[in-house]
């Protein structure tokens, strides 16, 4: 799966990643019981020579705890 974004300088985007893994997973279910899903993502950046910076939050809902955590990304 694939998703393009163009970015002008000094801007940012959002990717809800849900939308994109959660259809593609659900039509091709290994397990009906299993409801997690594992995902990883790669970054490329074409015909830019500055700095980009990737963040990857994540918020869940632990038997009613709510919780998050955050990674940032850097290539400089």
């Amino acid at each position: 799966m694939q998703e393009q974004l163009q970015l002008p300088p000094q801007s940012r985007s959002t990717v809800f990643i849900n939308n994109l893994v959660v259809p593609l997973a659900s039509a091709y279910p290994t397990n009906p019981s299993y409801i997690g899903y594992e995902v990883s993502m790669d970054i490329q950046v074409m015909g830019h020579s500055g700095t980009v910076v990737a963040e990857r939050p994540l918020y869940f809902n632990y038997f009613g705890d709510p919780g998050g955590t955050d990674v940032l990304g850097y290539t400089g």
